[in-house]
């Protein structure tokens, strides 16, 4: 039940027990896995060892799972691209799946189910076919038999975004992927974000990664009796081409932060096969390559967007290789492989000059790459003051409001004070623009295009897709926003970027707000309407802490734009703006930052293109 909180796992626990009769079942499950496998991708034609790609293979017990088949060439030839995680060899598991592993069996010993939580664009939502054809929950129809053999629930949430960059969403995660235990989190370049050539493109992953690292992952009780959350695993889903992103990743799988991380790059063995003019010559998997799930005619079904044969192979890919690592994790638990106890413990980043929440120096900010914005704090952290060297580096407490779904935790609804028009149940249904005119308070609506979008879908049942970029839109005559956005709340309860989970920090009423807000960062709905929309910095006013805010900038850098639109304004906190109490209605009277928007240009109309707020991030010292 979601309001059953499992038991929390001791860092220094022994790993549950598992009976040979169990190990051998799971076993079974794994191996027909992998046999389905090789009868839908495996080539008659490629001849053994014949491993076509240039990632060698890794071969941990390939005896046992993999053998020499032509269906396990496809993740050795960097279909699943694996870095050189810390550890094994020499008779025991590559360190990465010892990683993976582990967080299975923590999940197990935790009673609480694995969970994956997958972002990204359109492609990653399913445009074109069903959702539940969407390879995230491909992967879960896959894994999740071998994973109930374990006696583990498997949780999957395609949380992506149609038509959205990496930021603000990496502001937001424990919004879209939800505060609980995560145990793998992804997200996908190439269509939205392309490059990854040049050592500038992969600012905007680095910010992400640490985003990922901090803000969301599985609690765990260290020595000490404090509560951690430990980094997901993370995916990424990329062009391979993008070599300035691979290097990205694989740096931070060697600092060990996010020591298992994987790059999926489907693209490496699929022109081989799909190319072929015969379908009869390639394996069944690739066989009516480009076709959609989805009936014919429905929306999304463009060539950038992958049919379901595509996302049944990255479905396929991402599963097997998780399911290596379940085998391992059902070899240490019934002893067949004995691992350190460091490695037991899920808290040990393995870098000495690292600990819990501490991350290394960003690459965007050093040297010839440096891709300095407004916002650096936000994106990569600070340095740690209290340390001696200036390579280890913190992030501060981030929170996010947002009025995108899905939304998991931390809908923008919540901090409204006041200025808000009911709310429309049908999102679909058109906004007479008079209601603009003659009713103050601003909207929350969806754009043209977005509702346009949807309003296609229903001829087709909606397809399950729950993606919506809904937003507060006003004019001149909407009058006053107002907003309070909290500070200080216990980091457990999501909106934080700290791992340490801290009680509730008491404020003084006499802080002044700019000692203890950051950056404070408000985003619109990402669509471009034409020359004359609303721009947030000039035809909005903004009153922070009761005082006129007058740095307002848009925001430039990777992941930061939407077709080279900036979405994102960071407003400058005034000096003596003041903290003052909640008076949102069935809220706790404790101490925050009033934030008021208003309309200031009267030439914006509903036509031309009305203010827009989805998403206000904060930074708290």
């Amino acid at each position: 039940h979601a309001d059953q909180k499992p038991p929390l796992r001791h860092a220094d626990q022994k790993p549950p027990q598992l009976s040979r009769e169990q190990h051998v079942s799971v076993v079974q499950t794994v191996r027909a896995a992998w046999t389905k496998f090789e009868e839908v991708y495996g080539d008659p034609a490629a001849g053994p060892g014949d491993v076509r790609g240039d990632v060698p293979s890794w071969g941990w017990r390939r005896d046992r799972t993999r053998t020499d088949t032509a269906a396990g060439r496809i993740l050795d030839a960097g279909g699943v691209t694996r870095f050189a995680g810390a550890g094994g060899g020499g008779g025991t598991p590559d360190g990465d799946l010892l990683h993976t592993a582990r967080r299975i069996v923590h999940a197990l010993s935790s009673s609480r189910p694995f969970t994956f939580a997958f972002g990204g664009y359109s492609t990653t939502v399913g445009r074109g076919n069903h959702f539940h054809q969407s390879y995230p929950f491909i992967m879960e129809e896959v894994i999740k038999g071998p994973f109930h053999k374990l006696g583990l629930d498997v949780v999957v949430r395609n949380a992506a975004i149609g038509g959205i960059p990496s930021f603000p969403y990496g502001f937001c995660l424990p919004n879209f992927y939800g505060v609980d235990d995560i145990d793998v989190i992804s997200w996908e370049y190439g269509l939205n974000e392309g490059g990854g050539r040049q050592p500038k493109d992969a600012a905007g992953l680095e910010a992400y990664l640490r985003h990922s690292a901090t803000s969301v992952g599985a609690r765990n009780t260290a020595n000490g009796g404090n509560t951690v959350r430990i980094p997901p695993k993370f995916l990424l889903r990329d062009d391979p081409k993008a070599n300035s992103r691979r290097k990205m990743i694989e740096r931070y799988v060697e600092a060990r932060v996010l020591p298992d991380a994987v790059a999926i790059y489907p693209e490496k063995i699929t022109k081989q096969y799909t190319t072929r003019t015969n379908e009869a010559e390639k394996p069944p998997g690739f066989r009516d390559w480009g076709k959609f799930g989805a009936p014919k005619g429905a929306p999304g079904q463009s060539p950038w967007h992958p049919g379901y044969r595509e996302h049944e192979l990255i479905g396929w890919m991402i599963a097997m290789h998780i399911m290596e690592a379940l085998e391992v994790a059902a070899d240490i638990m019934v002893g067949d492989v004995q691992v350190p106890s460091q490695w037991w413990n899920l808290n040990q980043s393995g870098a000495k000059s690292l600990q819990d929440g501490d991350l290394p120096e960003p690459v965007s900010l050093s040297g010839n790459q440096a891709s300095s914005t407004l916002i650096d704090s936000l994106l990569y952290g600070k340095i740690r003051q209290d340390f001696p060297s200036p390579s280890v580096w913190k992030m501060n407490r981030v929170s996010c409001r947002t009025s995108f779904d899905p939304n998991f935790f931390g809908p923008l609804q919540d901090i409204v004070e006041s200025g808000l028009l009911g709310e429309e149940k049908d999102m679909l249904s058109e906004r007479d623009p008079k209601m603009y005119e003659s009713m103050a308070g601003w909207v929350l609506d969806v754009g043209k295009l977005e509702r346009d979008t949807k309003k296609k879908l229903v001829k087709f049942g909606g397809l399950g897709y729950i993606d919506m970029k809904k937003a507060f839109y006003g004019i001149s005559k909407s009058g006053p926003l107002k907003l309070w956005l909290p500070l200080g709340g216990k980091n457990i309860e999501g909106g934080g970027s700290l791992r340490s989970m801290k009680a509730d920090i008491v404020l003084d009423p006499k802080t002044n707000a700019i000692s203890k807000v950051e950056t404070l960062v408000v985003c619109e709905v990402n669509e471009k309407r034409g020359d004359d929309e609303c721009k947030l910095d000039k035809d909005i006013s903004y009153l922070i802490g009761g005082v006129h805010a007058t740095d307002v900038l848009y925001v430039e850098g990777t992941g930061l734009a939407y077709l080279g639109k900036q979405v994102c304004v960071h407003i400058g906190v005034p000096p003596s703006a003041s903290l003052s109490k909640c008076k949102i209605k069935g809220q706790a009277e404790k101490l925050g930052l009033s934030v008021e928007f208003r309309v200031t240009n009267e030439k914006i109309s509903v036509k031309s293109g009305a203010c827009s707020v989805s998403h206000v991030v904060w930074e708290e010292n």
